[in-house]
């Protein structure tokens, strides 16, 4: 593979096996100096073995790694950060008890004389690096723990930068982040670029690889099965590359309107997280709430669901009011939350996929205390069909699936308990993109079907094809709300990034 730019990296023909899976076969590929090249593929493609190997975590069973030119060896994640290659995970590795500067400097502190720290040096230069990448407001100073996700990211990067690197390799670098996050975190891009520094960029989201990238390669089934110039291809082909098949782009238009109500909220208030909240959502309706990370979106749909208390305020299910004080008691009333992290509260990775589907709606599969195990696995074989799920064994762990088939098992389980009101908080997040269109698609049908659906997605675009309605969220209170015929994404972003009078409009 020739290059017209010096490569900072080179792989050539890596291969690795698991066991009798091939994750990795035969890719080579090149990272030059001062551009951006895009990594694409479904989860489980190989994506993930790749940065594995060279960020030292997993050693490959053939290949070659190349630094310039030489071959390099990479046993270990310490070998990989001697050579200047650093990879920013989706899971920081961060201190949170430390502060920013203190983080940035971990095991590479200034000294005075022998023994004696430079804090004063240290914060100075932390305070300059936050100036440069457009963050001067904040205090170096600032416990990690306290910063937002995307304002962690910029120290994971102010680290790797600190460390001399020549290789930063992000995964998934914009899962998590609001859109004005994302726009300070592709400027940094542009200026690591312009340091001279080969990027690796991991992502599910193709209009930003569209965005950042020099150059996008592809990887099916642990193949390389295309590496082009990201101006000689567009998001069509590259998804076609990805999945071997073109997904459609867009939802079929609506057939049913929205009847009775089925879930009111009136004067939902939780001190310190959200005040006042007043809507409702009715049968066949779909109603988005956006809002920036820190807003108050989550917590109200889990106060909803019984995980939070709240001060005051009424849930109204069917017109009726209820009282939830528990996830038992929402579940009762029909309402269903598919939360932001499925790993660790919409699964149990550990148990199978068989369990995990039928774990909300046992009391149906159940008789005299025994499950009835035909039942069950007969809807949970029409679950599958109807949910597209790509699992060829009831019985592997659900830990074993994709991140779409485990989103796809956190809706089964809640279509198997047969809920009318559907709490779903970025329920696309960390899915590739086939099973973005199908998550959307299998959202649009619970709708379609009666079904009520209060969203949130931090993908405006995405949320755009699916709301009838749209509540903005400041600072814990509803500022604005708007029908689908009358709002796009620009006005969306105004309202969420210009103070506005707070009274709700």
């Amino acid at each position: 593979m020739s290059t017209t730019q010096e490569a900072v990296l080179s792989v050539r023909n890596l291969t690795k096996r698991y066991g009798g899976v091939v994750a990795l076969k035969d890719v080579s590929l090149d990272l030059l100096r001062g551009q951006v090249h895009a990594l694409c593929g479904q989860n489980g493609a190989g994506k993930s073995t790749l940065i594995k190997i060279l960020g030292g975590a997993v050693r490959s069973d053939s290949g070659h790694v190349l630094i310039k030119g030489k071959e390099a060896t990479l046993q270990t994640p310490a070998e990989s950060l001697s050579l200047g290659i650093n990879t920013i995970y989706q899971d920081f590795h961060l201190v949170p008890d430390l502060d920013i500067a203190q983080n940035i400097f971990l095991r590479q502190e200034l000294t005075r004389g022998a023994w004696l720290l430079d804090d004063k040096k240290m914060y100075e230069e932390t305070r300059n690096s936050l100036n440069l990448v457009g963050a001067g407001e904040i205090d170096p100073r600032t416990p990690v723990r306290n910063l937002r996700t995307g304002e962690q990211q910029m120290v994971e990067i102010l680290k790797a930068l600190r460390a001399d690197v020549q290789v930063l390799i992000m995964d998934e670098p914009t899962a998590s982040l609001t859109a004005p996050e994302k726009t300070r975190l592709f400027r940094i891009i542009e200026s690591l670029k312009q340091k001279g520094i080969a990027i690796l960029f991991v992502s599910h989201h193709l209009d930003e690889v569209f965005r950042v990238a020099d150059r996008i390669s592809t990887i099916r089934d642990g193949e390389l099965v295309s590496s082009v110039p990201a101006s000689a291809t567009n998001l069509r082909e590259v998804t076609y590359w990805m999945l071997g098949e073109t997904v459609a782009s867009e939802l079929p238009p609506q057939t049913s309107e929205p009847t009775r109500e089925l879930l009111r909220v009136e004067g939902l208030t939780r001190d310190g997280a959200f005040s006042d909240i007043s809507f409702s959502v009715r049968a066949g309706e779909i109603v988005g709430i956006a809002g920036l990370i820190g807003a108050g979106r989550t917590e109200i749909v889990r106060a909803i669901f019984g995980l939070d208390r709240v001060d005051s305020g009424q849930v109204y299910v069917d017109g009726q009011p209820v009282r939830i004080d528990s996830p038992r008691q929402a579940v009762k009333a029909g309402i269903a939350l598919v939360p932001e992290d499925r790993k660790t509260q919409g699964l149990v990775l550990g148990r199978s996929i068989l369990e995990n589907f039928s774990l909300a709606a046992l009391q149906r599969f159940q008789r005299a205390g025994w499950v009835k195990r035909r039942m069950e696995r007969s809807e949970a074989e029409t679950a599958r069909q109807r949910l597209r799920l790509k699992a060829p064994d009831f019985e592997n762990p659900v830990e074993s699936l994709s991140g779409g088939n485990q989103q796809k098992v956190v809706l089964g389980k809640w279509l198997a308990r047969q809920a009318r009101i559907y709490l779903l908080d970025e329920p696309t997040n960390g899915v590739d993109v086939g099973a973005k269109a199908e998550i959307r698609r299998l959202i649009r049908e619970i709708s379609e079907q009666g079904g009520a659906v209060l969203l949130i997605s931090s993908d405006l675009d995405e949320g755009l094809k699916l709301m009838d309605k749209v509540l903005v969220i400041r600072k814990g209170r509803i500022v604005h709300r708007f029908s689908r015929d009358h709002v796009d994404r620009d006005t969306i972003l105004h309202y969420l990034l210009t103070p506005q009078d707070e009274n709700i409009a």
